[in-house]
């Protein structure tokens, strides 16, 4: 479960605010195919509303993607409100070859660039398929000009293999436009996106890659079994109060890192306990699995009270 402070910022137009993919290997073909699942946040235009995010019908044009592409629709819509005007979220679900490499359309004048490879290999075990790794995709990234953040990224190998996560590179054809910015580094053992406060406000495309590498591997260079694309944004704002200004978390509130264990239709309650002195917060965005009450949590209580 990750938690976010959201603050104001201006109206923004229609754009990906980032996307992830988790891939399936399917046995019946040797790995050769897998099944993609797909999530994508978009900026809304306009006041928020769902009928304002871009319809799925965008990645749905030729036949063969009608045939084989399944769109996960919710009773509730899956939204956050900043940065505003607010963001929305699309998921569906495709079977395409385990190298795969494509310029998808998911809205009006809105692209996402997927490149990924799935290797069947498992060096651990050849009798089974290799299994790429999970990312979850966060909500917006936001931090503030001269105010240095770290955005811990959530990984997971089910194989049990290392997993590293580095910057997309346009020389490997990992993307087609790979913007480098000197105030962003990545911790690559930790998957931890570093901001150091040395820019302008603004919004910033980020593409990473997340591979998995065998634990078995005695090489200077090892190559991954798997890469497969993860792709954010960063919303830097003009700094309203010092850095240390910021709600800070007390009492029973989870700490940063932490993992909660929920079994299928378990129902867990969470206690999140917020202080500050000069600002307040407006939303909590969840990130999990969709509920059927939905995935955004405001307080009960406006704070300061």
């Amino acid at each position: 479960m990750a938690l976010g402070l959201l603050l104001p910022y201006p109206v923004c137009e229609a754009t990906s605010l980032g996307a992830v993919v988790n891939v399936v290997p399917l046995e019946k073909s040797g790995g050769n195919m897998v099944r993609l699942h797909i999530v994508n946040y978009q900026c809304c235009e306009g006041p928020l509303h769902r009928d304002l995010c871009p319809s799925l019908s965008y990645v749905l044009r030729s036949v063969s993607d009608r045939e084989d592409c399944v769109v996960h629709t919710t009773s509730l819509p899956y939204t956050g409100q900043k940065p505003a005007s607010g963001w929305c979220v699309r998921q569906w679900q495709r079977t395409i070859p385990s190298n795969y490499k494509a310029n998808v359309n998911v809205g009006s004048n809105v692209n996402v660039f997927l490149f990924l490879w799935a290797g069947p290999s498992n060096q651990s075990n050849p009798l089974r398929l290799n299994q790429p790794p999970y990312c979850s995709l966060p909500p917006p990234l936001r931090a503030r000009v001269n105010c240095p953040r770290h955005f811990p990224l959530t990984v997971k190998d089910l194989d049990g293999d290392t997993v590293l996560c580095r910057f997309a590179q346009a020389d490997l054809g990992e993307c087609l436009d790979c913007p480098q910015y000197n105030f962003l580094k990545m911790e690559e053992e930790t998957c931890t996106l570093l901001y150091n406060g040395k820019s302008s406000a603004g919004q910033y495309s980020v593409q990473l890659m997340v591979e998995d590498f065998s634990r078995q591997t005695q090489t200077n260079k090892p190559k991954a079994l798997s890469s497969i694309p993860l792709h954010l944004s960063l919303t830097v704002e003009e700094a309203s109060s010092s850095c240390t200004a910021e709600p800070v978390t007390t009492g029973l509130t989870p700490t940063g890192g932490a993992t909660i264990y929920v079994l299928p239709y378990e129902q867990i309650n969470v206690s999140v306990t917020f202080h500050s002195d000069l600002e307040s917060v407006s939303e909590i965005v969840v990130v999990g699995p969709l509920a059927s009450s939905g995935q955004r949590w405001k307080p009960r209580v406006p704070w300061p009270p």
